[in-house]
């Protein structure tokens, strides 16, 4: 019979933890700004019930980056950007990540991704 080494209490591998937990990367108020000042536009505006698109492409990459980038939960993301449902949070992540793929504003979209992500503070920590 071979025995295996026992963890510490509380001790889970990396790859055990939740995904949360490892994606704390940036502040969501830090993460607000900088796609505010990619796409030019003001928070209250990104929170507002604006449906143009020029808005809603903003607000649905926040929602993407939120839950990419964040250790934020959905209801959580959606209550801070115009108290909006959890729903509404995974719609904009869903559409976000379907447009990258897409030939016409896939690479555009991932350049304004890429050039936000560029931005992140070398650690904000939670907000």
């Amino acid at each position: 019979m071979s025995t295996q080494p026992m963890l510490p209490f509380g001790y889970l591998p990396t790859q055990w933890s939740s995904p949360a937990a490892r994606k704390n990367i940036v502040a969501f108020n830090v993460l607000t700004q900088l796609v505010c000042d990619e796409f030019g536009i003001k928070p209250e505006i990104l929170k507002s019930g604006n449906r143009a698109r020029a808005i809603a492409r903003p607000r649905q990459v926040l929602m993407y980056l939120a839950r990419e980038d964040t250790a934020r939960s959905l209801p959580w993301i959606g209550a801070h950007i115009g108290s909006r449902d959890h729903t509404t949070v995974l719609h904009g992540w869903k559409k976000i990540t379907d447009l990258l793929g897409d030939e016409k504003d896939g690479p555009r979209l991932l350049e304004a991704i890429s050039k936000i992500r560029s931005n992140y503070p070398p650690h904000s920590g939670p907000s």
